[in-house]
């Protein structure tokens, strides 16, 4: 084998290894149940192959994010049945995923109604930064907004979130 390819396939190795489950996940939370879900990924790891080492892509996991979503809505698409996400979408977090860290699982429930009446663009850049840790900055490449735009869009998704959450004087505290 070519050093070059034994490289190529070092790197693939590497990248799998490293955002498998995540891409899994999110493809999971964008309505694919989890055989198109390991189909979009598996074609997005292909496609890595496909760019060779000499065009390999700087930002590897926000390129995976964008080939993963490309790859599910291409998917939707072609099967012209959009699936409405449910609020059970979360629950493949991880036990130590920042939802769980930050609110606790008595809370989880809540934040996962709250996430649901979201509309989709703003459930989506809430998966992204809070289900898989994404920057702006990496979530700007996968979705094609600007950076200033992920911030507005996910500053009015919590607000509207903190709001549905205020409780009336007879509850606890909001979110």
């Amino acid at each position: 084998m070519p050093p070059e390819t034994q490289r190529l396939k070092e790197r693939i190795t590497a990248a799998v290894n490293s955002h498998e489950s995540e891409l899994l996940r999110y493809a999971c939370s964008l309505g694919a149940d989890l055989d198109t879900a390991r189909d979009a990924v598996q074609d997005a790891f292909l496609q890595l192959w496909h760019c060779g080492d000499g065009n390999y892509p700087q930002q590897t996991r926000a390129w995976l994010f964008t080939v993963t979503r490309n790859r599910i809505t291409d998917f939707f698409r072609r099967s012209r049945r959009w699936q409405s996400m449910h609020p059970a979408d979360l629950s493949s977090n991880p036990p130590d995923s920042p939802l769980e860290t930050l609110l606790g699982k008595d809370r989880e429930m809540e934040l996962q109604s709250l996430i649901h009446n979201l509309p989709p663009r703003e459930k989506e850049l809430i998966k992204l930064k809070y289900s898989s840790g994404l920057s702006y900055q990496e979530i700007s490449r996968i979705t094609g907004l600007s950076v200033s735009n992920v911030g507005v869009i996910l500053f009015t998704a919590l607000k509207k979130m903190r709001h549905d959450a205020a409780p009336s004087p007879a509850q606890g505290k909001p979110l």
